[in-house]
């Protein structure tokens, strides 16, 4: 056996999660990685160093880190056969276009001090950790690209007339609240529509006015006027769902030719901080007919 010695250094950009070592290692397999039976050497966390112990003989390992709760391989090195100790160290670096990543670079730690008779044996091994840190900085590369945010994609639904643009993750479903005729969800998000025909009842009503009489049905323990500007006539409010649970909802009012409408976004209120700025984007995107 042998000591691997992987050693991580952040700098101002870095990953905070645990990089995990893979060895393959068909025997005492743990884990099937990529097809390759690997046991887990363990983990190394940002600005730390752990020493591990491998074979003599020729092994691959995988570079494992989490990416949105799942364990992805964020690089795989091949460690050549001997007996010298290996050392490896991973720095941040920043790749065009801002893309933030880790290159790992690996070496024999007794290389510089090889005797001339074993030169060629210490070259070859060089040019392999060479080749290694190359293939290793690309694959990391990908891993941290990948989990930058992209730019999301949108999809146009018609509800009864109504232009409404959301998240590309959005679906529509038949399982509406009372009082609306459409519903979209997606991921712990739901935008509800409603469609309010004109008639003797909103007879001389302005949007303000309709907005006022929906207030006790939709809440109850009042509501709160958004001023933004472009922006239809927004307010949000919280209540509590059927569940127990807490919520917190946009809601937008709109005027058209024929009808009031009213469009609904809802979230639980611990997560409507992040997702507030969506609903007005959602609002904003609507065109009443």
């Amino acid at each position: 056996m042998r000591e691997l010695t992987v050693r991580r250094e952040t700098g101002r950009l870095f990953h905070p999660s645990a990089a995990e070592i893979w060895l393959e290692d068909p025997e005492a397999a743990e884990q099937e990685i990529d097809g390759v039976g690997c046991r887990l050497l363990g983990s190394v966390e940002p600005d730390e160093e752990q020493t591990f112990w491998v074979p003599e003989t020729e092994a691959r390992v995988f570079v494992r880190m989490d990416c949105h709760g799942q364990s992805t391989t964020a690089g795989t090195m091949t460690l050549p056969e001997g007996t010298e100790p290996l050392f490896c160290t991973g720095r941040d670096l920043m790749l065009p276009g801002k893309r933030r990543s880790i290159s790992l670079s690996f070496s024999g730690s007794e290389a510089g001090r090889k005797p001339m008779d074993d030169y060629q044996k210490a070259e070859r091994i060089r040019k392999i950790m060479l080749v290694v840190s190359v293939l290793l900085g690309i694959g990391i590369g990908l891993f941290f690209s990948s989990r930058r945010p992209e730019q999301p994609k949108t999809t146009t639904f018609n509800a009864d007339g109504l232009q409404l643009t959301l998240s590309s993750s959005f679906f529509e479903s038949g399982d509406r609240a009372e009082g609306f005729s459409r519903a979209y969800y997606s991921n712990g998000e739901a935008v509800q529509v409603a469609r309010v025909p004109f008639s003797e009842t909103t007879d001389g009503m302005t949007l303000e006015d309709f907005a006022a009489s929906k207030a006790d049905w939709l809440a109850p323990d009042g509501w709160k006027q958004l001023a933004e500007p472009q922006q239809p006539l927004c307010f949000e409010y919280t209540f509590t769902a059927e569940d127990g649970d807490s919520h917190t909802d946009l809601a937008a009012f709109y005027l058209g030719t024929d009808a009031f409408w009213l469009v609904r976004c809802d979230c639980e209120t611990e997560d409507y901080p992040e997702q507030q700025a969506a609903f007005l984007e959602y609002a904003a995107s609507v065109t009443a007919p």
